[in-house]
């Protein structure tokens, strides 16, 4: 059976609802909307040696937002999950809808500034409705700032950060 949690841990047995039993999967969002898979923590435990998820923080907690710094969670692939979403803009116009050299260019950054804009929407939309509202009202102003940015009104809104590199389409 598997259980849906938001923003909540697995407990074994005592505590647990009548219809959960010990060894239960479960599906939870953790504190950032990341989907977490595992057994419940003490089965868990005793199935991969893990200690409980709330045992010991992170030398150095990830950047909740990404304004100081790109946030671990989205440099697993050696570049800022944003860039690469970005170059995903090129290859969309490139392959997908035949557009080559500097129209490619330019329809890339179209679809990017489309994702940016809707993105900032539904940060402010939520603003105090799901998470922190003035975390998310930031966010909003982040993808505002980023959209203008490659519209050629502004910074990188990444540009303050000690590690930022700017912006290279590969290629």
């Amino acid at each position: 059976m598997i259980h849906i949690l938001k923003h909540g841990r697995a407990r074994c047995e005592a505590g647990m609802p009548s219809e959960w039993r010990a060894g239960d999967k479960w599906v939870a969002y953790n504190a950032d909307d990341a989907l977490v898979y595992a057994t419940c923590d003490p089965c868990r435990q005793a199935q991969f040696g893990e200690p409980p998820r709330d045992a010991a923080p992170a030398a150095e907690p990830d950047s909740p937002v990404g304004f100081d710094r790109a946030p671990e969670r989205y440099m697993a692939h050696g570049r800022e999950t944003i860039d690469r979403m970005r170059d995903r803009a090129f290859v969309v116009a490139e392959a997908h809808l035949g557009a080559v050299g500097d129209v490619a260019n330019a329809l890339a950054d179209v679809l990017f500034v489309y994702h940016c804009e809707v993105t900032a929407m539904k940060y402010a939309d939520r603003a105090g409705r799901k998470d922190d509202e003035q975390q998310d009202r930031d966010k909003a102003v982040f993808y505002r700032r980023m959209a203008a940015h490659v519209r050629g009104f502004g910074p990188d809104p990444r540009s303050e950060r000690a590690d930022f590199t700017a912006y290279r389409r590969p290629g």
